[in-house]
């Protein structure tokens, strides 16, 4: 057994550090489930009410593009939301980028 490996897990800030790791990992897994679920849902809803529209008014296939259409307008408006949210906002820097760059050192 390597013994570096048996140290660090001594070390009392190990499992701490480990359960960050994941909780990270997993917080970027469930916004990506959410989005992509979110977004199925949104295309299913709107192309079954189009479907629906077409059956009722005997209108095929207008009304079943126009849900798809709406399903897709909505979908992105979810997306939208979502990256809006986890994306840094690069407009409260005032340069729009990133980051600043760093100053230039001071002469003698």
């Amino acid at each position: 057994m390597n013994d570096s490996s048996s140290e660090q897990k001594k070390k009392p800030g190990f499992l701490l550090q480990s359960h960050r790791k994941t909780v990270e990992s997993s917080k970027g897994m469930s916004s990506a489930v959410l989005l992509g679920s979110s977004f199925a849902f949104a295309m299913g809803l709107f192309a079954l009410i189009g479907h629906r529209w077409d059956e009722k008014h005997d209108s095929e296939p207008w009304g079943g593009l126009v849900g798809v259409s709406l399903g897709l307008l909505y979908g992105a408006y979810e997306v939208w939301k979502v990256v809006r949210v986890v994306a840094p906002d690069s407009s409260t820097s005032g340069k729009g980028g990133a980051e600043d760059p760093p100053s230039p050192p001071k002469g003698p």
